[in-house]
């Protein structure tokens, strides 16, 4: 894949950042910091929130959701007890959930079987970003969105985005962990323009920088 920096401009002649990124591949262009990638016919055009009605990456967070907790599941209580499925409901909101909507209507969980503890276990989710509403996925995406265009994604209020923006450049780069695995980011990430100048960092398709940073991500979010 050939990568080359070049800073996107705004309408106003005004810059986004240095992680603004043009990846081609394969004669297709793909410019990964507007949102919007080209198909290789250059007549179909896409915003990147669009990938929130994509079966596929709903299904592969899901199932990665899943192996996670079945993991935790069989490793037990730290006192040496079962846990049994004690789900938190969950209404998300920001994504066309469809046939998929029942699978993810929870967030998965497990309490101690032991009396004297039924001590709760809620393993990482790269679905749900600690007790927010809206997916993890349409915190990064509708976020990455507005940075460049200033404008929030249909069916997404304004001021939500401007507060998950604030969150991203702000609580987000004081968590412990962020201070230690955010080191490890080299060149480091534009603070500014947070959460896409994370997000340009992982390789792959557009699909799979999101599940990338999903993943990377799951160690900053707190214990229920």
């Amino acid at each position: 894949m050939e990568e080359s920096a070049i800073l996107i401009k705004k309408r106003d002649g005004s810059r986004i950042g240095p992680s603004a990124f043009v990846i081609r591949k394969k004669g297709c262009v793909t410019a990964r910091f507007s949102l919007i990638w080209r198909v290789e016919s250059e007549k179909e055009q896409e915003m990147l929130t669009d990938l929130l009605k994509s079966k596929e990456l709903l299904l592969e967070l899901l199932r990665i959701d899943r192996q996670v907790a079945e993991e935790a599941q069989r490793a037990g209580c730290p006192c040496g007890g079962k846990l049994h499925r004690a789900d938190y409901p969950r209404k998300p909101r920001g994504c066309e959930l469809g046939e998929l909507a029942e699978q993810y209507s929870c967030r998965y969980s497990f309490c101690c079987e032991r009396d004297g503890c039924r001590k709760r276990v809620t393993p990482p989710s790269v679905r749900f970003l600690d007790r927010r509403v809206y997916l993890g996925a349409v915190l990064i995406l509708a976020c990455s969105e507005w940075l460049l265009s200033e404008h929030s994604p249909q069916g997404i209020e304004k001021r939500a985005v401007k507060r998950w923006l604030r969150f991203w450049q702000g609580a987000f780069l004081l968590a412990p962990m962020w201070c230690a695995r955010g080191a490890v980011v080299m060149p480091p990430v534009g603070r500014q323009s947070l959460p896409a100048s994370l997000l340009v960092r992982f390789k792959g398709s557009i699909e799979e920088m999101l599940v990338g940073m999903l993943r990377f991500i799951v160690p900053l979010q707190s214990p229920y």
